[in-house]
């Protein structure tokens, strides 16, 4: 995203918050576990490109592994899984519920197991759904999205200075620890009166208000300028609704 932002012309910081940590050069086991999963799985789930990347770092993609469905949550997980050389693709175009829908309409659980390489840090669906609707989900955590201790100097210094006019924001989890990793790096909540949020869904807003108001629910009042949310859980919806707010391109 931030090359494509400054492709268009804008001015970006990139300040992740989280780091991600190959699980399997950590454990040479983890590998020999995951083709197993694979052996005799009906299809594949990913709901992040993370896991597409994973996967490939533990290069157990057989002739049999690339056959496999391929269900994502959206159209950027898969172009990455379709990148890897996989070429039967499905994106829900949406959230966990979204694909757990669309899977249960295409797949049947008799016809075996659905594998999904994940992070240790995951959200409840589709793999609630899909058990309610009676799948067999073998989830193996192979990266873990972990904190960083804070912002970084350059991001510090442009909030400190006013130069920050908005931030994106990808997940709740990643929109708590922003607010968690601005307290670390001795910034006051109150610059962000100054500044826009672009957030991938609702739940994603919610978050940052929360998460601004230290857990204690909203006071009803935005810590934010302004807020601009996708109307659908992707990028592309994103950039749509920065290019509409702001009456400027965003590459939509």
């Amino acid at each position: 995203m931030a090359a494509h932002l400054q492709a268009m012309g804008h001015q970006v910081i990139a300040a992740p918050v989280m780091e991600v940590h190959w699980l399997a050069d950590e454990d040479d086991r983890l590998c020999g576990r995951l083709a197993d999963h694979l052996a005799d799985a009906q299809g594949l789930i990913f709901t992040s490109g993370n896991g597409v990347r994973a996967l490939q770092r533990c290069q157990v993609i057989s002739q049999q592994t690339m056959a496999l469905p391929v269900f994502a949550t959206g159209m950027r997980t898969a172009d990455l899984a379709r990148g890897a050389g996989f070429s039967q693709l499905r994106s829900a175009d949406g959230d966990g519920q979204a694909l757990a829908h669309m899977i249960s309409q295409q797949c049947q659980p008799a016809a075996g197991a659905l594998v999904h390489p994940c992070g240790v840090v995951r959200k409840d669906e589709p793999a609630q759904s899909l058990a309610a609707n009676g799948f067999t989900l073998r989830q193996l955590p192979i990266y873990d999205a972990r904190p960083v201790p804070d912002l970084g100097d350059t991001a510090v210094r442009a909030f400190a200075k006013g130069d920050i006019d908005l931030v994106l924001l990808y997940s709740a989890r990643s929109a708590r620890l922003f607010f968690d990793q601005m307290a670390a790096s001795g910034l006051d909540r109150a610059l962000l009166a100054g500044v826009d949020v672009g957030c991938l869904s609702d739940d994603v807003a919610h978050a940052a208000e929360w998460a601004a108001d230290g857990g204690k629910g909203s006071s009803g009042e935005s810590v934010w300028r302004h807020r601009i949310i996708a109307r659908q859980p992707d990028e592309a919806s994103l950039l749509r609704a920065l290019a509409d707010f702001y009456d400027q391109p965003f590459g939509v």
